[in-house]
């Protein structure tokens, strides 16, 4: 969680930064889509790994 809120405070301003040493966006997107894909795969592994399976296998339980 304390690096979600980290990210959440510091990526916004370095975005802008790359915007403003690059005069676009295309950069800053560049960077920041597939950050978000290995967040996503990072959250669907970890919940994963989390979730209980049942002894027989059917999902349940």
């Amino acid at each position: 969680m304390s690096v979600n809120q980290i990210a959440i405070v510091a990526v916004p301003p370095l975005l802008g930064l790359l915007v403003d040493l690059t005069g676009g966006f295309t950069l800053a997107w560049a960077l920041l889509s597939p950050l978000t894909a290995v967040a996503l795969a990072v959250t669907a592994i970890a919940e994963r790994s989390s979730t209980p399976h049942s002894p027989s296998g059917d999902g349940v339980g």
